[in-house]
């Protein structure tokens, strides 16, 4: 009950993943509850879909906007901040034991200060990886299917 297809009977793994529906996925998978506040996105209102997770999010520290008004919820989410937003979940959830890792990524020096520690502890964990070519593609915008893999990585690594 964490991911749905797009329709009844297609999933659509190739097409990129927004910033709420990765949260929304995110939240859900983790057991975070619900809480709602007022948010102060202005592309996050009450009556967006994404509302409560967004402000569960927000307030657990595992999502933050593009400034104090802009969460970007409906931009597509690059893997960067989705390993980000994760390991920041899982960090307050207390699940996880830092295990950073050396990067040896061809495009490592793309990945940003703000990302690179939540980057090298996902792998070191064995959440996230590659995607070829020995490159880790961190400014690429994330699949669904890349969104749903990490999101059963992260949910095991919850578990230890």
């Amino acid at each position: 009950g964490v991911i749905n297809g797009k329709s009844e009977y297609r999933f659509y793994p190739d097409d990129n993943i927004t910033r709420a529906e990765f949260v929304k996925m995110l939240i859900g998978a983790l057991g975070f509850e619900i809480k709602e506040s007022d948010s102060e996105f202005y592309d996050v209102t009450k009556n967006h879909w994404a509302y409560p997770f967004v402000c569960t999010a927000v307030e657990n520290k595992i999502a933050t906007g593009y400034s104090d008004e802009e969460l970007g919820a409906n931009d597509n989410i690059t893997r960067q901040d989705m390993v980000t937003m994760v390991m920041r979940a899982l960090n307050q959830k207390n699940k996880i034991t830092s295990r950073e890792f050396e990067l040896n990524f061809d495009d490592a020096a793309l990945i940003d200060d703000y990302a690179s520690e939540s980057v090298k502890n996902a792998v070191g964990l064995g959440i996230v990886n590659g995607i070829g070519n020995n490159r880790f593609e961190p400014k690429t915008f994330a699949t669904r299917a890349q969104a749903a893999v990490l999101i059963d990585k992260c949910t095991k690594a919850g578990n230890k």
